[in-house]
């Protein structure tokens, strides 16, 4: 008996679909409790990386005037996250600090207490932590938009405040609580 084909063709086409929804669709590490030595919470991390099979987290001191740190998180060899934090003067802002990640400014959204702002795929945030040489730490998030993904604006949001908390609790400030 001969299938007609217009069904063999299905056939095809699904098994090529449901291939694709195989390994490479599930994350084959763990999600990291922790960031270049900041703790995290490994939900609200979840959503900003993406399906693969290996995760690795590389730590970074630069400075251009101002002491600058980095984290990026890799998935299969290609940064998805890359955290930033630097020293700033007392009276800046979540908002300065978006500024400062975006080419052409724009596009901001920010909490009503203007304590997170918020772009298509990062957040930034700002908090008092003097000491002898500065005011202020502002932290971003940003999410790289690759292979079809994009970033997730929301999840940014929820984890800048908590991920900033708790860097905010390693660094030399003498207002901390």
């Amino acid at each position: 008996m001969r299938r007609p084909a217009g069904l063999a063709a299905l056939a095809v086409v699904l098994s090529i679909g449901l291939s694709g929804c195989g390994d490479g669709e599930k994350k084959d590490y763990a999600i990291p409790t922790s960031l270049c030595g900041v703790p995290v919470d490994p939900q609200l991390l979840d959503p900003l990386l993406p399906p693969g099979k290996k995760i690795f987290v590389e730590e970074g001191h630069y400075a251009k005037g101002v002491p600058r740190e980095r984290c990026s998180v890799l998935i299969d060899g290609d940064v998805w996250l890359s955290l930033y934090g630097e020293w700033r003067k007392a009276d800046f802002t979540a908002l300065d600090a978006a500024k400062d990640q975006v080419v052409g400014g724009g596009g901001f959204n920010t909490t009503p207490d203007g304590d997170i702002a918020s772009w298509y795929r990062g957040a930034a945030t700002a908090f008092s932590c003097r000491n002898k040489d500065w005011g202020a730490y502002s932290t971003v998030a940003q999410s790289i938009e690759r292979d079809g993904r994009k970033a997730n604006e929301e999840a940014l949001k929820k984890f800048i405040a908590p991920y900033s908390k708790a860097l905010a609790k390693k660094l030399p400030c003498e207002d901390a609580s």
